[in-house]
């Protein structure tokens, strides 16, 4: 074998592998996706997750800096997502390229994660605009539960998971309280930088933690054990 027929045979592979690994929505029903898998989708595909269906609705915004220009900013692009869940509700989310000035790469909702992995294709100069048609964007959809941080009956907007995944990741000790313990006491809604979030105060255990979350994207922007 020479070593062209090498090298096709090479490229040929890592296509087929990187296709097994993110299906590509095609005509059709809506694809049906598991979680923790990631999915290739067109400006107005859907796919079906645990009895909802996401949307990948249009690209607001894409003025990431074209790879032949230089430029004093990296740009963004920003993707709008459409989730409608088994019980009639439909939740829009954007999602972009660059954390700033929130995770907008990551979506909290209804109990899912949404990253959002890699949008293509990249803009090349400035006098070509990207058509709507041609983008495909690579996005992964994990459980917002875990062995660790199971979801909780009482709480619809998740947000005690969000605080459990947040201690346990970060390892933070919040002893005698178990971060699985925790109850909401009181919670107030807000903007911090003009992003909306929810201040909660926490009870476990004869104690009161507080913690603030982007109700966006689902981050923990703070975390401060005490006794509020």
């Amino acid at each position: 074998m020479n070593r062209k027929s090498a090298l096709a045979g090479c490229l040929l592979a890592c296509a087929f592998l990187l296709a097994a690994c993110a299906p590509v929505v095609t005509s059709g029903p809506p694809l049906t996706i598991q979680s923790d898998q990631p999915v290739v989708m067109a400006v107005g595909d859907s796919v079906q997750i645990d009895g909802g269906t996401l949307t990948f609705s249009s690209v607001l915004e894409d003025s990431r800096c074209p790879s032949q220009v230089s430029c004093a900013w990296i740009g963004r692009a920003v993707l709008q997502f459409y989730l409608d869940t088994p019980d009639g509700q439909r939740h829009g989310f954007q999602l972009s390229t660059i954390h700033s000035p929130a995770k907008t790469t990551q979506a909290v909702q209804s109990g899912h994660m949404f990253d959002l992995d890699d949008i293509e294709p990249y803009p090349e100069t400035p006098d070509r605009k990207i058509p709507q048609r041609d983008y495909r964007a690579t996005v992964s959809v994990s459980p917002l539960a875990t062995a660790d941080c199971p979801l909780r009956d009482n709480d619809p907007n998740g947000y005690l998971t969000l605080i459990c995944r947040h201690v346990v990741e970060s390892g933070i000790n919040v002893e005698p309280a178990n971060p699985t313990d925790y109850t909401i006491k009181d919670s107030q809604e807000s903007t911090q930088n003009g992003r909306p979030v929810v201040m909660l105060f926490l009870n476990c255990c004869g104690m009161g933690d507080r913690a603030v979350i982007d109700t966006e994207t689902g981050e923990v922007l703070s975390f401060d054990a005490g006794d509020f």
